[in-house]
């Protein structure tokens, strides 16, 4: 599996991690665990980014 972040930009337009980078099957599988943990509705602001695996 590949590693993702999600970041979320709140109203003020500040981008925010949510968590550190996990493993999930593909990146809409990443944003649905996210909000499914945090119990909240997509609301549009969010982004999946594959994380870069150091050599």
């Amino acid at each position: 599996m590949t590693k993702f972040y999600v970041v979320h930009t709140d109203q003020n337009g500040e981008r925010h991690q949510i968590g550190d980078a996990f493993e999930a099957a593909t990146a809409e599988h990443a944003l649905d665990t996210i909000l499914i943990g945090a119990d909240e509705a997509d609301d549009g602001r969010y982004e999946v980014f594959v994380a870069k695996e150091l050599p």
